[in-house]
């Protein structure tokens, strides 16, 4: 695989590296592969022809040697020999040749002779193969000259050599593949003293150690010269063959194949470089014509569906884009205005040191249904609310602003206490909740002179006090149903004496129930353990110290609920 990319490459890499290069070499492997292969096979065919017609030849010339001569003469003469070959262990003498040399001897060899010199045999001979000592025994030779054999001459022969001359030579697994069945009982070899020849017997008749034949030998060593020449034409045709081929076959390829995957690179390209332009909406794809009918036809096909749907996304995209931007927009005047609604600047009241108030929220999504509240009933009373509406986003927003104004109005009418300021605000929203949301709230009305604390709960959460010198508790106080649930519901005040250093706590489940990534809940035990951490804290600090707590817990994993808090320490007319 190449180091760089196609970007990076210069233009013989990518030439090199392009499908046309590699197909290319592809094809010059391909066609040496079945070049040699064509070749050796073809060798082997052409070789293993022309071994099989001399062997045929020879076969034929011995068959034809054996018929003439054959006869009961013969025989005797061929005994005659085989007497004086026993006895000798091998070649006759000069006398003994003398006495075999009659004129019958002279007229066979004249005839074997005729035959050499008509299918222009090596030789052709009498022989005798003695299968106790495993030699082929010479009888009457045709050749004439300085390669005549004397009678009882003999050479040396093998198993496989005898096992031919008898029952044919074997045929391969190859060969049989070829069709070939007939069994010639011809034997090639190559030595130093007869040269390259392909030698045939047929039978003339066999007695209890000899099987006496009429052989021919043919000489190849011509084979050799033929078999160079033929395989050079043969390699120089294939070449040929194979170059015309390979033209061929490349400039099919090119034309089905390559070309069409360049048209659909470029056509990506274009579309690539186009899409960021305001010619984006250009049509590349579309305009390819691409008539392959295979899988690059159908990838073209895919690729014009894919361009015609991404227009389309694209199209949808920017108008949802479009959308969204407008609404978060809106979502961040809303957050805004929400931010507005509720007290944020500190100190909150500079100009009255009897008590000091923080609070805090941090909604899950741009807005949230959570909200706190803190204002002056009159001189003397100091309002506090914490409330939590069901839902998230822009309506439980709307049903929080709602909530906090009737809220905010009813405690300020004169002699309401917190549980009349709940029954009051819960008819009102129950006239008009078509939505069938609701709020839970806990309200309370300091006596800034006194310390004494009056409040109502409806469905929230628990308040936690500390008195001075001491831990943060549970105030576990009693619950009214929650706002806007059912008209008509009854609400129950309660008192808290708070003496100069006394603090309250109060929050939203989304404190309790905030969760880390194995799904457990930071819970009221955590809530209370963190307050207790620093007891003297003021309530920007408690606030602090409690956010940090809640985000070691939670770590990694995501608010689901707003987070909002709210701290109070109360310091007293005296100590103000």
């Amino acid at each position: 695989m190449p180091k760089k990319s196609v970007r990076e490459m210069s233009t013989w890499q990518r030439m090199r590296h392009s499908l046309h290069g590699k197909a290319f070499r592809s094809m010059i492997l391909l066609v040496i592969f079945l070049g040699v292969s064509a070749t050796i096979f073809g060798l082997y065919l052409f070789t293993n022809s022309v071994r099989k017609e001399y062997k045929s030849e020879a076969w034929h010339l011995a068959k034809l040697a054996a018929v003439t001569v054959k006869g009961e003469e013969l025989t005797d003469k061929i005994e005659e020999i085989l007497y004086y070959y026993e006895r000798n262990k091998g070649e006759l003498t000069e006398e003994e040749i003398s006495l075999v040399s009659d004129d019958f001897f002279e007229v066979t060899r004249d005839n074997l002779h005729a035959l050499q010199e008509t299918f222009e045999a090596e030789a052709v001979y009498i022989g005798a193969l003695d299968r106790r000592d495993m030699r082929m025994v010479y009888i009457i030779d045709s050749t004439e000259g300085e390669g005549y054999l004397n009678p009882g001459y003999y050479d040396k022969i093998d198993d496989e050599e005898l096992t031919t001359y008898k029952h044919g030579a074997k045929i391969s697994r190859f060969e049989r593949l070829l069709g070939e069945t007939n069994k010639i009982p011809a034997y090639i070899s190559d030595t130093d003293e007869y040269g390259y020849l392909c030698t045939a017997g047929e039978l003339i008749y066999s007695t209890d150690r000899y099987d006496v034949m009429a052989f021919s030998d043919f000489d190849m060593s011509h084979v050799t010269a033929m078999r160079s020449r033929f395989l050079w034409q043969y390699i120089l045709i294939i070449l040929i063959i194979s170059a015309i081929i390979m033209l061929i076959v490349m400039w099919y390829i090119k034309r089905s194949v390559i070309r069409p995957i360049n048209q659909l690179s470029d056509a990506a390209f274009a579309y690539s470089h186009d899409k960021g332009t305001e010619r984006r909406k250009s049509k590349h794809f579309e305009k390819l014509e691409i008539h392959t009918g295979d899988e690059i036809e159908k990838l073209a096909l895919t690729m014009k569906d894919m361009e015609t749907e991404l227009g389309d996304y694209i199209k949808n995209l920017t108008k949802v884009t479009t959308e969204k931007e407008r609404l978060n927009t809106e979502l961040d005047i809303a957050r805004q205005i929400q931010e507005g609604m509720i007290p944020h600047i500190y100190p909150a009241f500079p100009d009255r040191p009897e008590f000091d108030i923080y609070a805090s929220m941090n909604p899950a999504k741009e807005v949230g249904g959570d909200f706190y509240d803190f204002f002056l009933v009159d001189h003397d009373h100091l309002a506090m609310v914490m409330a939590d509406v069901s839902g998230k986003g822009i309506p439980a927003a709307l049903f929080m602003m709602a909530s906090k104004i009737l809220i905010g109005n009813a405690a300020k009418l004169e002699d309401m206490s917190p549980a009349a300021i709940l029954a009051y605000v819960n008819d009102q929203i129950c006239e008009t909740n078509t939505m069938e949301m609701f709020v839970t709230v806990w309200l309370g009305i300091l006596d800034i002179r006194t310390g004494k604390l009056r409040a109502a709960n409806a469905g929230h959460e628990y308040p936690i006090v500390r008195h001075k010198n001491g831990s943060y508790e549970l105030y576990k106080d009693k619950h009214g149903f929650v706002i806007g649930g059912m008209s008509g519901m009854v609400y129950t005040d309660y008192e808290i004496d708070l003496s100069p250093g006394d603090s309250i706590f109060q929050y939203t489940d989304g404190v309790t129930e905030a969760t880390n990534a194995d799904e457990v809940l930071f819970g009221t035990d955590r809530l209370v353990e963190a307050l207790n951490k620093d007891t003297d804290a003021d309530p920007e600090h408690v606030l602090i110290n409690m956010s940090g707590a809640i985000k070691d817990f939670v770590g990694e994993a995501p608010q689901f609920d707003d987070i909002t808090m709210l701290c109070m320490k109360y310091i007293g007319m005296d100590q103000g």
